[in-house]
């Protein structure tokens, strides 16, 4: 991996699911699962020994940009309150903070992703006139994913 200066960057994406809060929660703390459902995740890695999500877990996850790289993240979740709000450590290719937000909203739940990261890659730092759209790809592929992995009839896995 080459690197540059920092550059920071800040991306806030909004999912209307339509399935409860506590549904999308637990698909979100699954994250093994995320790959089966979420087309930009390529790899996922849930490390936590108790098999439940509490501060300090940590999850490794790789999601393939199109843009034709990767970002290998660790992400270490810092804060959590069941099932409205996550707030994350991330670390790798890109270090800065995320946090996820849900909310019921009558037809299902509304979801807030906010990232503040920044990256010394220069192959995403090269790239960064269209880091905003790449990430509205990735992000809008998987706000469809978990939509379709959520339709009735899916059975929902424990968090």
């Amino acid at each position: 991996m080459t690197l540059t200066a920092p550059r920071r960057y800040r991306f806030v994406s909004q999912w209307q699911i339509p399935a409860e809060t506590h549904r999308c929660w637990q698909a979100l703390c699954a994250v093994d699962g995320w790959p089966a459902w979420w087309p930009g995740v390529r790899e996922a890695q849930l490390y936590a020994a108790t098999g439940t999500v509490a501060p300090n877990t940590r999850a490794r996850v790789v999601v393939g940009s199109p843009l034709g790289f990767h970002l290998d993240l660790l992400l270490r979740l810092t804060s959590a309150t069941a099932p409205h709000t996550a707030k994350l450590a991330v670390s790798g290719d890109l270090t800065g903070t995320g946090t996820w937000r849900a909310a019921p909203d009558g037809s299902g739940t509304q979801m807030t992703f906010e990232w503040a990261v920044c990256s010394r890659r220069i192959a995403v730092n090269a790239c960064s006139l269209l880091a905003g759209w790449a990430h509205r790809h990735v992000m809008a592929a998987g706000e469809r994913g978990l939509a379709a992995h959520l339709s009735p009839g899916t059975p929902s896995s424990g968090c």
